[in-house]
């Protein structure tokens, strides 16, 4: 039986066996291989017969081919054409042929089989300093090196994919969810970021710290749209969320803590909200006003008598209340544009008896979701989304029937103030809006 390493050099020379001559071709016994160096990846188990002469030892397979034939191949490897093989119908023309090519290589002069160039030679302690390393057969260094250019399009280079692999799966390990949101969270505040800003993500990354105990990258999408389902949450808090969670993955992807669309964020379900204006009534503005909690009524007045977002009235300083304008700065507005807002009378009238100094906050609290929500359950009708701004709009467009002059304060296009809110309200009802005051 010949050694793996004597299989894996199909029909080149090698020293004589003892007691065998090299003069004399012979059939040596057979063997079963299960898949032998050489093989091309086949599985099938099969019986293998070896020809000698001299040096050269040239294998012959017994093959059974699925639909139950059976065949006999014989593989080698000529000096100058490369590998080759030719698959016979019998075993004696299979043992005949292979005899034949032993013979022939054998006659060649051995500097002609074994002759290498310098680069090759080089090439050669190359391939074998990396099985050395690898503690990896050469062979096998091989057959994994011609598969993968077998599955790669043309000009594609093994060392360009294993860098994106790299890229995809970066060395650096990955922190545990509750140190990648404190890192997170310390660059906002290095960044300059508002208290106001920086307090919402506080308030939504933590509860998804508390709902995951564990690193970034062992988590899925799917284990995060089971957690959003979970908390049962409106719509647009849902989206708040997901919103939150994207930048931490993103900062995350930055770092190289895990690799790019680990959790793919830009697939989840945001959900769709509805697009339908709705309004107040002055009487319900009044309940609103005088139901709500003394810390939140300026919030609420700036939304009523000012049309500020929440989001916007959320981080007003009492500083930017002026006598005659709420002043709403870029880094504060949604659009990114500062913008004047008139004071009106009915503004004055809510906020003034209220005021603070100048540098606390119009909305000391960080959670004014939590409160719209508490108070929404005791007013005596349902809560509209948007409500005091869509309201605003409205009466502001009848009262003045300038749609230019409200998108202005709004922070608004004034198609969008046409589209939204004319003819939603009558001029009556604005004079009745704006004489609410305490």
């Amino acid at each position: 039986m010949e050694s793996a390493q004597n299989i894996e050099k199909l029909g080149t020379t090698e020293g004589p066996l003892s007691g065998s001559s090299p003069a004399t071709p012979a059939i040596l016994s057979s063997g079963n291989d299960g898949n032998p160096a050489g093989a091309h990846g086949m599985h099938t188990k099969r019986r293998r017969r070896t020809v000698r002469s001299g040096r050269v030892v040239v294998p012959v397979y017994r093959i059974k081919r699925s639909d139950g034939r059976v065949q006999w191949r014989v593989r080698w490897t000529d000096p100058v054409a490369g590998r080759k093989e030719q698959t016979f119908p019998t075993e004696r023309e299979a043992e005949q042929h292979a005899l034949a090519v032993a013979l022939q290589i054998d006659a060649q002069p051995q500097s002609a089989v074994f002759t290498l160039s310098d680069e090759e030679k080089r090439a050669v302690t190359t391939l074998r300093r990396a099985a050395e390393a690898s503690s990896a057969p050469i062979g096998s260094l091989i057959s994994d090196f011609l598969s993968a250019r077998e599955k790669l399009p043309p000009g594609t280079r093994l060392s360009d994919l294993s860098n994106e692999w790299l890229r995809r799966h970066p060395a650096t390990s990955c922190p545990s969810i509750d140190q990648i949101v404190a890192e997170f969270i310390a660059v906002k505040r290095s960044a300059g970021r508002s208290d106001r800003h920086v307090q919402d993500l506080e308030y939504r990354l933590g509860a998804f710290v508390r709902a995951f105990r564990c690193r970034l990258d062992e988590i899925t999408g799917r284990h995060v749209e089971d957690w959003l389902d979970r908390l049962g949450v409106a719509q647009r808090t849902r989206t708040n969320h997901l919103s939150a969670l994207a930048n931490v993955v993103g900062f995350a992807e930055r770092r190289r803590y895990i690799p790019r669309g680990t959790l793919e964020i830009g697939r989840i379900e945001r959900g769709k909200t509805d697009g339908e204006v709705g309004v107040f009534t002055p009487s319900q503005l009044r309940e609103i006003l005088t139901t709500a909690r003394s810390e939140i009524v300026p919030f609420l007045a700036l939304g009523a008598f000012a049309g500020l977002r929440h989001a916007e009235a959320a981080r007003i300083e009492w500083g930017q209340i002026w006598a005659e304008w709420v002043e709403v700065k870029a880094k504060q507005s949604k659009t990114r544009a500062r913008r004047l807002v008139p004071v009106l009378p009915t503004l004055r009238a809510w906020v003034e008896p209220l005021r603070r100094t100048q540098r606390e906050m119009v909305c000391p609290l960080v959670n004014i979701a939590n409160e719209i929500t508490d108070l929404s359950q005791r007013l005596s009708f349902p809560w509209v989304r948007n409500g005091l701004r869509h309201s605003f709009a409205s009466y502001r467009l009848a009262e003045t029937q300038h749609e230019g002059k409200v998108a202005v304060e709004m922070g608004n296009s004034p198609a969008m103030i046409v589209q939204h809110y004319r003819a939603l309200v009558t001029p009556e009802a604005a004079r009745e809006w704006f004489a609410v005051i305490p």
